[in-house]
């Protein structure tokens, strides 16, 4: 104990020191300036100098410190544990850290081939179910090759959490994009850091793998739109069809799968990504510009009438609460993209504009 408080005492003395190294730095610093300023000279190179240094190096010496700390604290969280569920089961772990301890597990386990470090990222009531093990196998079969290679950032972390009569309970939803060259696999999953009133619960429960066009083959099955676009030819009289494959269906993930990963699919299609999230895209021989785009926009009411203006829309998007066509711009130099959304009577709505990283650039409305 007396150590502990002597460790602290340092601590405390050490960050009093270097506070006080920066306040004197800082104040030759002002001396200089308001001197010189009074005596109508330069200001002393030497003086300021010598104060820029009283500052920055404490501020350096404490952010290396920090990091070193961070670094060899995930370092001994990691190695002192044999799994990533008894990491989580004997340890407090941040929503954060528990996010890294994921991809870092999921990554080693990939590259080794390994079915044990794969199966236990995964609670225990998790293992016990009967067809964990041969998702397991079939999971490592269909990853694919060089997969640590790729490069990745994480795209949505939802992380609810409970707290009753002393128990605790801390969930896991994340997701993340991996991409390579033209490759984009998304990785999904779901699970407990912390359940104190069901231990056999911690773990992962989910874990995903899809490419950007399992993806988008799974989202077009579930909205039923695998054989017909969602917008009308310009005379009104019927869908027009597209060529899709009869085996999109197999791409849409089932409740009870525990470990999935899609990544070749059977058509062949162009896809673009606009901002972290996967469309099917057609690229037409022409160059629509934002005010023409804003023109046809205000003259129209139905997809089916700004169709006829513009021509076929480069993307759609539809799910049960959004449904938009979308347009690929040149705005001067720079490609944009237009979001135009509608209902189910394909009245247009409002009109969003952004670039393709998702970054927000503007919104018009419909006077209609």
């Amino acid at each position: 104990m007396a150590i502990y408080y002597i460790t602290i005492l340092g601590g405390i003395l050490i960050l009093i020191f270097l506070g006080l190294l920066i306040l004197i730095g800082t104040i030759i610093c002002l001396v200089s300036i308001i001197k010189a300023k009074k005596q109508k000279k330069k200001i002393n190179k030497i003086s300021t100098l010598i104060g820029g240094v009283l500052i920055i190096l404490p501020i350096v010496f404490i952010t290396s410190i920090y990091d070193w700390k961070n670094e060899i604290s995930q370092e001994v969280s990691t190695s002192d544990y044999n799994s990533l569920v008894e990491k989580w089961s004997n340890s407090y772990t941040s929503w954060n850290n528990a996010n890294d301890d994921v991809i870092q597990y999921l990554l080693n386990g990939i590259e080794s081939h390994d079915v044990v470090i794969i199966s236990n990222m995964f609670s225990e009531e998790t293992r016990n179910k009967s067809n964990f093990q041969s998702e397991v196998n079939e999971f490592l079969e269909n990853v694919p090759e060089n997969f640590n290679e790729y490069t990745y950032e994480a795209i949505s972390s939802s992380q609810p959490g409970s707290y009753s009569e002393g128990k605790s309970t801390r969930e896991l939803n994340s997701s993340y994009i991996f991409q390579k060259d033209n490759k984009v696999i998304y990785v999904s999953y779901s699970g407990y850091i912390e359940n104190d009133s069901e231990k056999s619960k911690i773990g992962l429960e989910k874990l995903y793998l899809q490419s950007a066009e399992a993806k988008i083959l799974e989202r077009e099955e579930e909205n039923d739109i695998q054989s017909k676009y969602l917008f009308m030819m310009p005379d009104g009289s019927e869908y027009r069809e597209r060529t899709t494959t009869d085996n999109q269906e197999k791409y849409v993930i089932k409740d009870n799968q525990i470990l999935v990963c899609y990544i070749d699919v059977d058509e062949d299609f162009e896809f673009k990504i606009i901002n972290n999230y996967p469309y099917r895209f057609n690229t037409y021989d022409r160059n629509i510009t934002k005010d023409e785009l804003i023109n046809a926009y205000e003259q129209s009411r139905k997809v089916e009438d700004i169709v006829s203006l513009l021509g076929d829309p480069n993307a759609i998007s539809y799910s049960h609460t959004v449904k938009n066509i979308l347009y690929e711009l040149k705005d001067m130099d720079t490609t944009i993209y237009a979001f135009i959304n509608y209902d189910v009577y394909y009245r247009l709505g409002s009109c969003s504009f952004y670039t393709q990283d998702g970054k927000y650039i503007e919104i018009i409305k419909s006077s209609q």
